[in-house]
């Protein structure tokens, strides 16, 4: 219920996102690191621009704030021989799966799944 949840409101509130709140909501000042809700803005954002979403991988937020990579979710390898379209709804599909999955038995208690991407730019740059 959660996981449906938080991709609802996402989805509902899209209008109100734009790249530059994402951008000062990421958890690294270097690299796009996001919440669950975050994420599925994001890609949906991404759907309407030209910008292609190269892979993602599971990044942990600790209790004490400190930021990892996970090992249970290590999301995708470089998807850039995938079409746009495809690769969205595999990075989706994928991303939807492991949050299921951390909400099910987290990797770490009382700590915080996010989702790194890698696109062929950059939302610090912009």
């Amino acid at each position: 219920m959660i996981l449906n949840t938080a991709l609802i409101k996402a989805q509902k509130n899209i209008s109100m996102y734009d790249l530059e709140k994402i951008k000062k909501r990421s958890a690294s000042p270097n690299e796009t690191v996001l919440t669950y809700a975050d994420a599925m803005v994001l890609l949906s954002i991404y759907e309407k621009t030209d910008v292609k979403v190269l892979g993602w991988e599971g990044w942990i937020k600790y209790p004490d704030g400190r930021l990892g990579q996970s090992s249970n979710h290590q999301g995708t390898v470089c998807l850039s021989s995938l079409s746009k379209v495809s690769a969205l709804t595999l990075i989706r599909s994928t991303i939807i799966e492991s949050y299921r999955e951390w909400l099910e038995d987290p990797e770490v208690q009382n700590a915080e799944l996010l989702f790194c991407f890698t696109a062929n730019i950059s939302l610090q740059d912009n």
